[in-house]
């Protein structure tokens, strides 16, 4: 090995093998960077016993993140063995990208049509920054060499790091005129080699598809087209599903549409959960892992199949099943939808929770509780606590109604020729009888908890505000959440059953909206009034307020108002009357 130091902010490495070419070309390689005086480590490998020259190039990737690990301080640039440099332009030794290198092909960017393509980069000379989303992205692909059982070479790991993580980073493209025999108008720097292994192993590494995770774009323009004015038709707004093999309530027929092998496995492994086949979902998570990195979207799907899990596991000595409809996306969850599985499985005494997706075509008995789902209910539910969201929703008149959540959506299922109870109340109000808490002193600070359509916003939050994140569905996450939410002062937020949870515990609270976006969250704003006076609390309706917080005053849209205990008394009953109900019918 030879390292030569010129300048403390950068390093070129590289490794190569014994052989006779190899040993040649890594001479080779450390004359022409002496000559153009760029440090550099340059590494002789033993081939192990039995590897080829996939299983060689596969040692980049823990080479690299060994010389990450190593030069913490210093851009790092890896070069292949058998290339050479003739100088090192400026704009990519001084490069403050995250990352610098030559696309796929040394193409240009008129040509490059990463969307036809395995891959992004051709990784046989780029530069690695010192910045974290840089490092971050070394390793990932470490993790991902470690992780990934495919046979595939170190292209195969980059380009799952660059998947994963290129929304978030910076790069850097290196012009193809730079590149020896690319260009007679430009001086190269950087002059390619080959052994004419890539040759004799085509065919042998594992590649990227170029729809392996991706469907075709075009295509899935047109389906969405198609899904969102099914969605229209059906419910009056777009609710598109987070994959499109979930399809929109059973009116698409995902069996007619092939889908990649990723969102295969991540069918597989969500239905699973919904099942409680905890071996099923583990092995296609398992399948899953051992051919890519997940990403945080791909993550959430695997929370919701782990929270699914947790309800159709059973706990000793629970009762009968309970069939319980409520919106299972965006994954991994929304912090209301998910409260009531939490809830029924609670007053159930811990029996299994079984998922019905809350589209109104399924026809045996099932609950409908938390919510503003009334208007998906059919002659086989049971409902408790749901409600309306505008004063023109259409609810089916057959449905047993043993509670809604206030009078306004008993008026719409009286007007429709339903038979509404008279019991009132959002089973949201019981959250501080699942999880107790007492307030004691608490941060000096406010949480803003934004309604899960509102979370992408931009905002401007002063000091003293805390952003919380809403999408959740595990109960210890939910239990957590609302422990912390116990601490602030108060809580700004435009999602109601954040609102809702306020008032179960008595945290002081400003309902909001966002100016400009406030359709965002479906309905007329009939529920909040419907849920104040079914919980027996003050009326309020959302403020608007701008995406800038920072001189806004919110200790004038701030309350304390809290639910009575006879109130939640009177929801506990309404529930276990229909769990009673449905226990009946089954």
């Amino acid at each position: 090995m030879t390292t030569t130091f010129y300048r403390d902010d950068i390093i070129v490495c590289s490794f190569h093998t014994d052989d006779d070419y190899y040993t040649a070309a890594g001479d080779r390689l450390r004359a022409s960077l002496d000559r153009v005086g760029v440090p550099h480590e340059i590494r002789c490998i033993r081939k192990p016993e039995g590897a080829d020259w996939i299983d060689v190039c596969r040692q980049k990737i823990p080479f690299l993140y060994e010389m990450c690990q190593k030069y913490p301080d210093r851009k790092v640039f890896w070069i292949d063995g058998d290339c050479a440099l003739e100088y090192l332009p400026d704009f990519v030794r001084n490069f403050t990208a995250d990352i610098v290198g030559f696309q796929r092909g040394f193409s240009n960017p008129m040509t490059i049509g990463y969307h036809k393509r395995s891959r992004f980069w051709e990784p046989c000379f780029w530069g690695i920054n010192t910045t974290p989303l840089a490092r971050a992205y070394i390793e990932s692909a470490y993790e991902a060499e470690k992780q990934i059982t495919l046979r595939a070479t170190d292209d195969y790991f980059f380009e799952e790091a660059w998947r994963l993580h290129a929304p978030k980073l910076s790069f850097q493209v290196i012009p193809s005129v730079y590149v020896a025999n690319f260009s007679e108008t430009v001086a190269p720097f950087f002059l390619f080699g080959s052994s004419g292994n890539v040759a004799e192993f085509k065919g042998q590494a594992s590649q990227h598809g170029v729809n392996d995770d991706t469907p075709n774009m075009a295509f899935w323009a047109r389906v969405n087209r198609r899904l969102r004015r099914e969605s229209r038709k059906y419910f009056g707004r777009d609710v598109l599903p987070q994959f499109p093999f979930h399809g929109l309530g059973g009116h698409t027929k995902p069996a007619t549409v092939k889908l990649p092998p990723v969102w295969e496995e991540l069918k597989t492994m969500v239905d699973a959960g919904k099942k409680g086949d905890q071996t099923e979902a583990e092995a296609a998570l398992s399948r899953l892992k051992k051919r890519k990195l997940l990403s945080p979207g791909q993550q959430n799907a695997v929370t919701a199949m782990r929270s699914f899990l947790h309800y159709t596991t059973p706990t000793a000595g629970a009762g009968s099943d309970l069939r319980l409809a409520w919106w299972e996306r965006p994954y991994p969850g929304n912090y209301g939808d998910w409260l009531s599985p939490l809830i029924f499985r609670s007053l159930a005494g811990g029996a299994r929770v079984l998922h019905v997706s809350p589209d109104g075509k399924d026809k045996e008995p099932h609950i409908v509780g938390l919510g503003s789902i009334a208007r998906f209910t059919n002659a086989s539910s049971i409902v408790a606590g749901a409600g309306v969201s505008a004063l023109d929703a259409d609810v089916h008149p057959k449905a047993k109604y043993i509670s809604l959540r206030g009078p306004i959506s008993a008026d719409v299922v009286k007007n429709a020729g339903g038979e509404p109870s008279g019991q009132f109340g959002d089973p949201g109000v019981l959250m501080s009888r699942i999880f107790p808490h007492s307030r004691g002193p608490t941060n000096g600070r406010r949480a803003l908890v934004r309604h899960y359509a509102h979370r992408k916003k931009y905002l401007r939050v002063p000091e003293g505000i805390d952003d919380l994140d809403i999408t959740m569905s595990d109960p210890t996450a939910i239990a957590d959440f609302i422990k912390k939410l116990n601490t602030y002062d108060s809580v700004i937020t435009s999602a109601m059953h954040i609102y809702i949870t306020c008032h179960s515990y008595g945290i002081p609270c400003a309902l909001v909206t966002f100016e400009g976006v406030e359709h965002k969250v479906h309905g007329d704003g009939t529920k909040y009034i419907d849920y104040a006076r079914g919980a027996g609390v003050p009326e309020l309706a959302p403020v608007p307020i701008g995406f800038d917080l920072t001189d806004r005053d919110f200790d004038n849209l701030t309350y304390d108002y809290k639910v009575s205990e006879t109130k939640k008394n009177e929801v506990v009953e309404a529930m276990e009357m229909a769990i009673a109900s449905y226990r009946a019918l089954i």
